[in-house]
């Protein structure tokens, strides 16, 4: 890779953790696994009692039937839950972290992670370092261990973090902004266009992606040493190309200038290309600079993963998506009405008068929250709620909290508006407040739907969920919210929700959780064998845990 802080390319040996090994380590713990497995019957049916929320997605997962029919015990064919994510863990230092977490028993524990700082720089973004990552964990999973048999059900991360493990493209793109269709940038923010069963615009299915990558990508086979220095001759690396792309036509092989070198099983390091021994055989990538597909991603040739194992959760989607404009749109126009503008100082600037009509609104949220915790157990116990509310957190499109915050201010706006909107009926914001009020009110059965259901949910429950959807973002739109790339993705949520569940149990609230806490580590160690220091580090820390629950 190229690093930063080194002169050249350099080769660089990144510690990472086995799966499997966790995985048998804490089936041992368990009592489930080994020689010495003693698990009592309560505690086996507890375990397995897990598998009843995604039963159908485990029954029909190709590795689990293969397991079942060489004769695995159901214990010891683990369903797992993959999450990966972007981390800040210092002002200027940011790491990828890659989880992993046992569906049945809810124990979460990283298997990778890699600073931002480290990222090869040739070009590439940082393909050349993760790569090798999810090679490594790749061959883990693909192995037919003979003591158990992880199998990936469930894949969270938000859409950044899966356009960069999946290779594909960003929401900034103006042929293939989505990675669930093939709707283009001129049309991804049309409402009122989807159903629960149809979309305007044909699926991007795993089969698509199949079709795809064997169009993108092509395998060459090169013959002997002359032609291996000669094509080398050729490659130059390219920021424009996103990594080692040839500078003219090689047409012994049939490749053309442009086309790129990619990182593969037997080719870890593109840089590696001159020292291998032919006849060997290599990737290029060859579909030029609008491809669908940027990379071809081990993580998606895992059996039994595909595109479709994406689990689009509400926290990115929902809290921080719409929900989130529409928060911060209700709330300016809360602040702007003449029930919150001081009507006495007419003298007064506009920027003053908004922050004294913020005044006015935050101390009707200070009592609305007061009233809620004495009236609500539930929120006392674990509701979020904003220590601040300024003007810059609600001048730009969304609103600048955190998610919980945000979904907690929900009920306050549409109280708010509720009480206002006779008061405002004879304004010239009486038209938007209505539309808001109408909105807030769908939203608020949007998430009523998804609080009352576990998470196998049917066809019916997610036609409600797609009706109230539709009619929030529609009016939203009515009421010139500014809308965003996930007001399209929440479509997709909604549609998939039929074989994935019910989107709350597979939000990544907890998994942010760990964020932190991994983060807080991260701070606590040098530089210097960085990566093997937080392993060391998170491995007492988990046997602390254990020690205190025993």
């Amino acid at each position: 890779m190229n690093c930063k802080k080194s002169f050249g390319r350099v080769s660089v040996q990144h510690p990472t953790r086995a799966t499997s090994d966790l995985l048998r380590c804490e089936l041992n713990d368990l009592g489930l696994l080994g020689s010495g497995a003693s698990a009592n019957s309560k505690l086996l049916k507890d375990h397995l009692d897990a598998d009843k929320g995604y039963w159908d997605l485990y029954c029909t997962h190709p590795v689990v039937q293969k397991a079942f029919q060489e004769g695995f015990r159901q214990e010891h064919v683990v369903p797992l839950s993959v999450y990966f994510d972007g981390v800040q863990y210092t002002k200027n230092e940011n790491f990828l972290g890659f989880y992993m977490t046992n569906l049945r028993s809810g124990k979460q524990q990283l298997v990778w992670l890699l600073r931002l700082s480290e990222l090869c720089s040739c070009g590439c973004r940082g393909w050349c370092s993760v790569f090798p990552l999810l090679e490594h964990f790749r061959c883990d999973m693909s192995r037919e261990h003979t003591d158990i048999r992880p199998a990936i059900l469930d894949f969270k991360a938000d859409w950044p973090a899966l356009v960069e493990i999946c290779g594909l493209r960003t929401w900034s793109h103006n042929l293939h902004p989505c990675p669930c269709c093939k709707v283009d940038k001129s049309s991804l923010l049309a409402v009122g266009t989807h159903s629960l069963n149809s979309s305007p615009n044909p699926l991007f299915t795993q089969s698509s992606y199949d079709e795809l990558v064997a169009r993108t990508f092509r395998e060459v086979i090169v013959p002997d040493d002359e032609s291996q220095r000669r094509l080398h001759s050729l490659l130059r690396y390219s920021k424009n190309g996103r990594g080692r792309c040839l500078k003219a036509a090689f047409p012994p092989l049939g490749l053309r200038r442009g086309h790129r070198l990619e990182p593969s099983e037997h080719l870890l390091d593109v840089d590696n290309f001159i020292h291998l021994t032919t006849p060997f055989s290599c990737i290029f990538y060859t579909g030029g600079t609008h491809g669908r597909i940027l990379h071809r991603s081990p993580f998606l040739r895992i059996p039994g993963v595909s595109i479709d194992c994406w689990c689009i959760d509400v926290l990115h989607t929902w809290h921080f998506g719409p929900l989130s404009s529409y928060v911060a749109h209700s709330l300016r126009t809360l602040i702007s009405s003449p029930v919150y503008q001081p009507t006495s100082y007419k003298d007064l600037e506009k920027e003053e008068a908004d922050k004294l009509a913020l005044l006015h609104l935050r101390a009707e949220l200070w009592s609305f929250y007061k009233r809620r915790r004495e009236s609500d157990e539930d929120w006392k116990r674990k509701g979020s709620e904003v220590w601040n509310l300024t003007l810059t957190m609600i001048a730009g499109k969304y609103l600048k909290a955190k998610a919980a915050e945000t979904h907690g201010l929900l009920n306050f706006v549409v109280d708010r508006l509720a009480k206002h909107s006779e008061q405002l009926a004879s304004t010239t914001e009486a038209a938007s407040v209505d539309l808001l009020l109408r909105a807030g009110t769908a939203a608020m059965d949007f998430d009523a739907v998804l609080a009352a259901h576990p998470r196998a949910v049917d066809a019916d429950t997610c036609a409600l969920l797609s009706d109230n959807y539709n009619r929030f973002i529609c009016l939203s739109a009515r009421a010139q919210i500014p809308l965003m790339p996930k007001c399209h993705m929440m479509y997709h949520m909604i549609q998939r929700a039929l074989l994935k569940g019910n989107p709350r149990f597979y939000s990544t609230y907890i998994d942010e959780s760990l964020n932190g806490a991994i983060a807080r580590v991260c701070r606590s160690v040098h530089r210097r064998g960085w990566a093997l220091a937080v392993y060391r580090k998170l491995s007492m820390f988990e046997q602390l845990l254990a020690e205190d629950e025993d």
